[in-house]
């Protein structure tokens, strides 16, 4: 199987070697081509055998020699035609497919790979590999075209069947040819990902040779971020591990890099220097592709150092070399390199002669594309006529025999359509009937809830009005009547006091009461004005409430009285219910009691409150009180109002404690 090691070359400025792809996976050894030809023909080989040589000795002629690569490959496809051999089919056709991506053909070089994977998936058994190899290939067809999307969808085809497969190696190679679409079309950031997780497998299985191609793919990334420090930290692991293994095409790819990037730093003398011995090992080895390549990243090193006079000579050697392997994309690069040259030197008619050569091969790629895939379409079109022809008196009196029986069962289909339509009909005027009627029920009761919250509204705003009114009332006539009161009990006593008549013993006894009632009458007030509904007023109420109540005690007395957290509001009745319970408390230490010491205590925050009224007193038994008195029920009662907790702890002669909490609603 065909495992490409894809070269991606950046035509705006020097050639650059990224050896993406499967060439660490299961790489070929490199064989003697007269060695291969020899067991090729001492007719000894079994047919497995003989097919693995041939395509071995196809693989070995794809750098220097892509006729004769092709030409074996044919013979391959030939000698496995006729065993019936799909595998050696399929390798055939791969081969054939790398020879034309080699070229730049890539119409064909898509045919030959498409008729691999057929191939190779009829293969009994099919090889996991091989069809992965095959999608791959494919994936590299499109990708030289620009056309990203198709081709990654078919690296990702082959990625899966690499990872259904249990081998890591190919999923790593397919990372990596991800990471050339990213690279291509400049997301680096996403290139350089792509390229550490490929990393992260190759280490994990060890895999030697795909780790050099991942260490120089990471610092040709690195070199087109523009970090070239980190750059040169990955091509020296390539280096030294391609030294190491005796990679000696990896050698000349790294040369190669180094080359590029001693170009991009101006240290001229060392990227030829790198140049050179890339192209000396590419001519020991015979890879006149890769001499291409190298000669033009030297001319074009040349023009940069301004001696266009070496550069020419470098690119028309990288011509020859692409002329004579039938590297077609090469020499496209190769003919308007030289007539760039041309022109610089200032020999417009050589530079046009060859700017001529240049747009030639270029209309010839087009139109021999344009060919082929004509022929492809006259082929396929008259296949078909000629089937047409030979089905068409079979297919008439089919026709025949079918008609009636279609008639009766598009008749049938009428009829069924018919009643489907008109169920589905009534079904969706009945969806539309009743949403409609949820629709207007929704929006009857939406408008209900509105008038009753309305009328809620106004009646609290009424009732808040009419209260406020009776306090004020209250407070303005019934307090200012009992301040006369009050006041002509003192002027009595004046009066009383410069006289000598007998002093009446009811005053001061109307005078306490009358001050009494006034601060009934305040309680009053408070409760019933809505200025005064909220849980801080509550708070503030009953500790005047219980400073008054206890200031002629002559008791020790404790207090505390809190609200933490944010002031809200209090309805009426829980206002009401709270501030009673304290005052039956409290009333009941007071006049039955005897206590030494009594602690009042009302705490409260946004969520709840708490009361407690305790003292030391004479205390009392609570079962028998409950039989027999209405102030125990009457606590009893608000608590349940209120949804709080009521706790009475009393024992004779052991005092007595009143305790309630629960939530304010």
């Amino acid at each position: 199987m065909p495992r490409l090691c894809r070269p991606i070359i950046e035509r705006a400025t020097v050639a650059v070697v990224l050896c993406f792809g499967t060439c660490s996976i299961g790489r070929a050894q490199t064989h003697d081509i007269d060695s291969l030809r020899t067991e090729v023909g001492s007719g000894s080989q079994d047919l497995k055998v003989k097919a693995s040589t041939l395509y071995k000795l196809s693989r070995e002629y794809w750098d220097h020699d892509l006729d004769s690569a092709f030409a074996v490959a044919d013979e391959l496809l030939a000698f496995s035609q006729r065993s019936n051999y799909s595998t050696g089919i399929g390798h055939a056709y791969s081969s054939m497919g790398v020879v034309r991506w080699y070229q730049g053909n890539y119409p064909d070089a898509q045919h030959y790979n498409e008729l691999a994977l057929k191939a190779h998936l009829s293969s009994d058994p099919p090889r996991s590999t091989d069809i992965a190899g095959s999608y791959h290939n494919l994936g590299l067809v499109h990708d030289d075209q620009g056309n990203y999307p198709e081709a990654l969808k078919y690296y990702l085809e082959a990625m899966k069947v690499y990872a259904d497969a249990g081998f890591s190696d190919g999923v790593a190679q397919e990372r990596s040819a991800i990471a050339v679409i990213h690279f291509n079309q400049k997301d680096l950031p996403a290139a350089l990902a792509e390229n550490q997780k490929a990393l992260a497998i190759r280490e994990a299985s060890q895999d030697e040779w795909g780790l050099t191609e991942t260490y120089s793919n990471l610092g040709i990334t690195y070199v087109a971020m523009g970090n070239y420090d980190s750059a040169l930290v990955w091509y020296d692991k390539a280096l030294a591990l391609r030294t190491r293994i005796d990679d000696q095409q990896g050698l000349a790819v790294s040369y190669n890099n180094y080359g590029d990037l001693y170009t991009l730093q101006g240290r001229y003398a060392d990227a030829l220097e790198s140049f050179e011995r890339a192209l000396a090992i590419n001519e020991r080895l015979g890879y006149k592709k890769s001499m291409a390549d190298v000669r033009l990243n030297m001319g074009k090193l040349f023009d940069k150092q301004g001696d266009p006079r070496r550069a020419l000579h470098q690119k028309e050697l990288a011509l020859g070399l692409a002329e004579e392997v039938g590297a077609t994309d090469y020499e496209h690069m190769a003919l308007e390199e030289l007539s760039n040259t041309w022109a610089q030197l200032g020999d417009h008619a050589k530079a046009y002669a060859y700017r001529l050569r240049f747009e030639a091969l270029s209309d010839t790629i087009f139109n021999d594309e344009k060919t082929r895939s004509l022929v492809r379409q006259q082929m396929n079109y008259g296949f078909a006529q000629r089937q047409l022809a030979d089905s068409l008196a079979a297919e008439e009196a089919k026709h025949l025999a079918e008609r009636d029986h279609e008639i009766e069962l598009s008749a049938e289909r009428n009829r069924r359509n018919l009643f489907a339509l008109g169920g589905v009909t009534i079904l969706v005027v009945s969806l539309a009937l009743w949403s409609r009627l949820r629709y207007v029920r929704r929006t009857r009761d939406t408008i209900l809830r509105t008038q009753q919250q309305l009328v809620a509204s106004e009646k609290q705003r009424e009732a808040e009005q009419v209260r406020t009114r009776i306090a004020r009332d209250v407070h303005d006539e019934i307090g200012s009547e009992l301040t006369k009161i009050t006041l002509l009990i003192a002027q009595t006593k004046r009066d009383q006091a410069r006289t000598t008549a007998t002093p009446l013993p009811h005053l001061d006894g109307i005078a306490a009461l009358s001050r009494q009632v006034s601060a009934s009458l305040n309680d009053i007030v408070w409760a019933v004005d809505p200025r005064h509904d909220s849980v801080q007023a509550l708070v503030v109420h009953a500790q005047h409430y219980t400073e008054r109540m206890l200031e002629n005690s002559t008791a020790r007395i404790e207090q505390h009285f809190v609200h933490t957290g944010t002031d809200r509001p209090l309805d009426p009745a829980t206002k009401r219910n709270i501030f009673l319970l304290l005052k039956e408390a409290l009333n009941n230490a007071l006049k039955y009691a005897k206590a030494e010491r009594i602690s009042v205590s009302l705490t409260t925050d946004e969520h709840g409150f708490a009361l407690c009224v305790a003292d030391n007193g004479v205390g009392f038994d609570a079962e028998a009180l409950a039989r027999k008195g209405n102030g125990l029920r009457n606590m009893e009662a608000r608590c349940a109002a209120l949804g709080a907790t009521l706790v009475i702890t009393a024992t004779p002669g052991a005092g007595c404690t009143v305790q309630a909490h629960g939530p304010i609603p």
